[in-house]
């Protein structure tokens, strides 16, 4: 997996177009996105002490329902991933376009588990209304509203690894443990924006009190 699991994900897709882009880069794998297994440390006295890492912020989320497909990684073998989550984003969009879905916001993904030598599970969604009824092989999933570390990445997707890590590191030492799965929004559409200094993608974890 290349240096973020995340990085990879639009990379695979022009959004608003729903034409499929090819990655440029190799999945390799990686230890800077292990979100849901951060150690959780309840000893710590600095978790609310601690300055967060650059570039974060503690706030809250709104509640998102999303369309979604689930898929595995098997193994360490990361050699179809870009191509999988391209052909998952694409059903889903043909699905909305068959049905007049309206879309309600920008793409998105969660990774459920994350394993650098075992099976990974993610999904690749995009919000939708929440009576939305989900096609073949598909689902709705909600993440509720609540507390969050937020980051807001400008630049290119493979370089959010700096990000990811900073913020596992900060749960790590003040016991920070995130309660659900982390998210990525995509908030630019590659195929409307080629300069990927103008990207915008926010990177979202979830957490505690």
């Amino acid at each position: 997996m290349k240096k973020t699991i995340y990085s990879l994900l639009a990379c695979s897709l022009l959004l608003s177009s729903c034409v499929e882009t090819e990655t440029a880069e190799t999945s390799q794998e990686s230890s800077s996105v292990q979100s849901t297994t951060a150690a959780n440390d309840p000893s710590s006295t600095e978790q609310n002490e601690s300055p967060l890492p650059d570039g974060w912020e503690k706030t809250t989320n709104e509640t998102i329902t999303y369309l979604a497909i689930k898929d595995t990684v098997v193994g360490a073998d990361w050699s179809n991933f870009s191509n999988d989550l391209g052909e998952n984003y694409g059903k889903i969009v043909t699905y909305m376009t068959e049905n007049n879905i309206e879309q309600g916001g920008m793409p998105l993904t969660q990774w459920l588990t994350f394993e650098e030598s075992g099976n990974s599970i993610y999904t690749a969604g995009i919000p939708v209304a929440p009576d939305t009824k989900p096609g073949p092989a598909m689902e709705i999933v909600t993440i509720p509203a609540g507390n969050a570390f937020k980051y807001i990445h400008k630049g290119a997707y493979d370089a959010t690894e700096a990000a990811h890590e900073s913020i596992n590191k900060y749960m790590y030492s003040t016991g920070n443990t995130p309660i659900g799965a982390p998210w990525e929004i995509y908030v630019t559409d590659p195929g409307m924006e080629p300069d990927t200094s103008k990207w915008v993608t926010e990177i979202w974890y979830p957490i505690g009190e």
